[in-house]
């Protein structure tokens, strides 16, 4: 119990510092727990970090691959040049613009993506004269005339001051590098609805170490989990591959889309 505490205070702790790092409140997020280990974790990690919702998708397990089938395909590509960010250099740039785009759809054409799935995203690695690190900046369009440039240039100080709390508009900025993002839209599955029924029942109980002490459980087959049923913490839910552990002061229901939505009660 020790060792597992331990593991999740580990978790919780690098949870809390990616988001601090990004200046947001763990407690305004909802924990997605996905893999064949996840669910034993997750609840006791959202309680580490006062996370107050947790999601098991269905079929956690194989989440990831299920992810890889049905994504978008994307081909990431980037072009090099340090640049100041001046209509002086734009004579420079636009042909780098130009060269990303043209291989961007080439991309999509070796691909076969038809038009109508198509999408291009332009950004630029940019920074102030002088900085040793760069924040990659959105371009609005696929064409950078001095307008563009402009809007680009004061996104980019929006931008410095939202991740670094200051910025400097009247130092100059450089363009390190531009990046496109060729991206194929690919058919999506339809989600398939989670059966209603009137109730399910736990298929038995189990002794669990928790708290120091032993425990009859509950548990669940994940299928008697029906929309209109509530389970109480602590109580495990099973399936195939993996299982849901959910401990005391914890609540769980199965949503119209299949997926297990715990929370804090109270």
């Amino acid at each position: 119990e020790g060792l597992l505490a331990g593991v999740n205070a580990n978790l919780g702790a690098a949870i809390r510092l990616s988001l601090l790092e990004k200046g947001v409140d763990p407690r305004e997020f909802t924990m997605i727990a996905f893999g064949g280990a996840a669910g034993l974790h997750a609840v006791a990690v959202a309680d580490e970090t006062g996370i107050g919702r947790v999601v098991f998708p269905e079929n956690a397990s194989t989440l990831s691959a299920y992810g890889i089938l049905h994504s978008d395909l994307i081909h990431d590509l980037v072009r090099s040049r340090v640049l100041d960010a001046t209509p002086e250099k734009l004579g420079a740039i636009a042909p780098l613009l130009e060269s990303l785009v043209a291989d961007a759809r080439a991309r999509l054409d070796a691909d076969a993506i038809p038009e109508n799935d198509r999408h291009i995203e332009l950004a630029a690695d940019m920074h102030y004269k002088g900085q040793a690190f760069e924040l990659t900046v959105p371009l609005r369009s696929l064409q950078l005339d001095e307008a563009a440039l402009s809007v680009l240039i004061d996104d980019f100080h929006d931008l410095h001051r939202q991740y670094f709390s200051y910025s400097n508009p009247g130092s100059p900025v450089e363009i390190v590098s531009l990046r496109a993002s060729a991206i194929g839209r690919l058919p999506k599955p339809a989600a398939k609805g989670a059966a209603a029924r009137d109730s399910g029942q736990p298929i038995g109980k189990r002794k669990i170490w928790l708290s120091g002490g032993w425990r009859d459980v509950a548990v669940w087959n994940r299928d008697d989990v029906f929309p209109d049923v509530t389970i109480e913490g602590p109580a495990v839910i099973e399936e195939a591959y993996t299982s849901v552990l959910l401990v005391e002061g914890w609540s769980c229901q199965r949503d119209k889309s299949g997926h297990l939505v715990a929370g804090r009660q109270g």
